[in-house]
């Protein structure tokens, strides 16, 4: 872990041969050129109120992972283990399905998993593997020339990964103001609803009993959530991210379907809609076997291309003040660093810019303004 609390790869000297196998792997050095074409888009709603409900979005995983399993299989995802660290890990059972469901806004830890992935498709068995761009990219590098043909592989849109050693003194600091252990954290709930103003609300629930929503009588609580929208929190990498673009190498990517309105109207009831894009025959064909579970409409990339897609495409531009920020990470506390650098209200500017958004919604140029934009503030 490094000043910033992020995580990184060390060589252990002692007992390298200098094989450069590392370097022969590492997505970054070695760029793949041989990504997936996106086959089809679709927007879809889980079946299972439950499952969706307790899903970000739409609560596509949840139903792919018990498939999965019913063929004797093996799921693959993020979750926090009994230290409430995020740590990718696999489970057999259907019953742990839901701890890899959700939004978690921090970097995690992958451990170990790759070399079990490849142990297990060794094997002859299912596998699937959910992780950011990067973590897909390099599971495939991993992997090499292996048989995957019974590895499937879920990415999203990916906004970038806040830092772990943050979160962690986020969990002191939390676990000190309500004299308990925290046992769950969520970045998003959907108490309130779906939409972007109800459920970017974060949520803690503590060994006491003692369960917290983010509010204003408790702004603080969802002090990871602001420092992740304010482009102060997530790794140096996040801000160049090599893996933008509409071709991915995973089998699905998913993302939030916050035009679900626009889209099909009489699917948004404001519960959680996902966007997934199907990128290689391989998915098609398991997504056809699973669609029972699923309220699915099928819709063109160009539609999804009209509304707010930077993510896909573009990184994040950091807050000029995210080395101050991290600076003071070391001597102050998460209320001192919430109320100096986090602690703002909407302006009547933000009125104005989401006016024009609208605008260029409408008549089809956002995907353009975005590109300018971009394009010229990392000019």
């Amino acid at each position: 872990m490094d000043d910033e609390g992020f995580l990184y790869p060390v060589v252990d000297e002692s007992i390298c041969v200098n094989c450069n196998l590392c370097i022969k792997v590492c997505p970054i050095i070695n760029k793949r050129k041989n990504r997936n074409s996106l086959l089809e888009c679709y927007i879809i709603q889980n079946l299972n109120d439950s499952e969706r409900f307790n899903s970000a979005s739409g609560g596509f995983f949840s139903p792919l992972a018990a498939y999965i399993i019913e063929q004797k299989g093996v799921v693959f995802g993020a979750s926090f283990n009994s230290d409430m660290k995020l740590v990718h890990s696999y489970t057999e059972e259907k019953e742990e399905i839901n701890k890899y469901c959700g939004s978690k806004y921090i970097q995690s830890d992958i451990n170990k998993t790759y070399e079990e992935v490849l142990s297990f498709i060794k094997s002859g068995r299912k596998v699937v593997f959910s992780g950011s761009p990067c973590q897909v990219e390099g599971l495939y590098s991993f992997l090499g020339n292996n048989d995957i043909t019974n590895l499937i592989t879920i990415d999203f849109i990916c906004h970038g990964v806040p830092s772990p050693g943050l979160f962690e003194k986020y969990k002191e600091f939390m676990e000190k103001e309500f004299g308990s252990n925290l046992i769950r954290y969520t970045s998003r709930n959907k108490r309130l609803g779906y939409s972007t103003k109800d459920s970017f609300w974060a949520y803690c629930e503590f060994e006491n009993e003692s369960r917290i929503f983010a509010d204003k009588e408790h702004p603080y609580v969802n002090f990871m959530n602001k420092a992740f929208f304010a482009e102060i929190s997530s790794r140096p990498s996040c801000y160049k991210c090599s893996f933008k673009g509409k071709n991915h190498k995973s089998d699905f990517t998913i993302y939030d379907c916050w035009d679900v309105d626009k889209l099909h109207k009489e699917m948004d009831d404001n519960k959680g809609t996902t966007v997934l894009i199907v990128n290689t025959i391989k998915a098609q064909e398991i997504f056809e076997k699973i669609s029972r579970f699923y309220k699915v409409q099928q819709v063109s990339f160009k539609s999804l291309m009209k509304f707010d897609t930077a993510s896909m495409f573009y990184s994040m531009i950091p807050s000029p003040k995210r080395g101050e920020f991290f600076a003071d990470v070391k001597n102050m506390s998460i209320s001192q660093l919430y109320d100096k650098y986090l602690d703002y209200e909407p302006t009547k500017p933000k009125f104005f810019k989401k006016a024009i958004k609208k605008v260029l919604q409408l008549t089809g140029l956002l995907v353009l303004a975005r590109k300018v934009k971009y394009t010229w503030r990392r000019s």
